[in-house]
């Protein structure tokens, strides 16, 4: 199997309340039940994600490496989910630290891997065709004191680079950050139970690396787009071994 990571995207906040909750019904009850007990920011959040996921699903033909398919929320609807589902059976029961598919997705006789992120008004899914880590961030203004009370969370290395980042330079540099630590920690399965001082990130050309306690290392690619900053996480060699 070629080796891809393909990469779909939406301004959910296009997306009308109807058709909300018409792809709503139209997902599985293992998905469904988890985002009805959700807010209503929440819940649409989560149906362009799932929609994401559903109509990369539809596609027959992904293009190798990485690819980014952007999509107007109006070509998310309850047609296509319903086909998707009906062509590609789920089960969206995650694992006891909360993360969708932990073993991949058998589908059309694949193994197919996924990771899905929002954030403001933003929805994404990934699918990959090994483990994946997903996560995108908007910048949204910080007061400095805050910043620095998230950053001494994080490992010392990556606090002391903060640190002494130009101050004008330092939310970017934050939320790049911010967003490469969660891919990984989506990617090891284990979210927020994985300390986020516990590995270091280390930026290499257009993202980074690390290494994880356990000894497993990931690659990380980071880009910008529509004032996001969006993070993927690979395993680097087998499993990160």
């Amino acid at each position: 199997m070629k080796d891809f990571c393909r990469i779909y995207l939406t301004d959910f906040s296009q997306l009308p309340d109807l058709t909300c909750r018409q792809l709503l019904e139209r997902l599985p009850p293992s998905r469904r039940e988890r985002i009805e007990g959700m807010g209503a920011a929440g819940r649409a959040q989560s149906v362009a994600a799932a929609a994401l996921l559903y109509e990369g699903l539809l596609e027959e033909d992904r293009p190798e490496g990485f690819t980014l398919r952007q999509m107007p929320a109006g070509e998310l609807t309850a047609p296509r989910l319903a086909l998707a589902a009906a062509r590609c059976p789920l089960d969206w029961t995650p694992s006891s630290r909360g993360k969708p598919f932990p073993e991949g997705m058998a589908v059309g006789g694949e193994r197919l891997y996924a990771s899905l992120s929002h954030s403001g008004g933003w929805a994404a899914a990934v699918l990959c065709s090994g483990p994946v880590g997903l996560d995108i961030q908007t910048p949204d203004p910080l007061p400095g004191e805050r910043l620095a009370r998230i950053a001494a969370r994080f490992h010392p290395g990556e606090a002391a680079a903060l640190a002494v980042a130009p101050e004008a330079a330092r939310p970017a540099a934050f939320y790049r950050l911010w967003a490469m630590k969660e891919s990984v920690m989506k990617l090891s399965g284990d979210g927020f139970a994985l300390p986020l001082k516990s590995f270091r990130v280390i930026p290499r050309g257009l993202g980074g690396e690390t290494a994880l306690p356990d000894g497993r290392k990931a690659a990380i690619l980071t880009m910008e787009i529509e004032g996001l900053v969006l993070s993927i996480a690979r395993w680097r060699g087998p499993a990160g071994r």
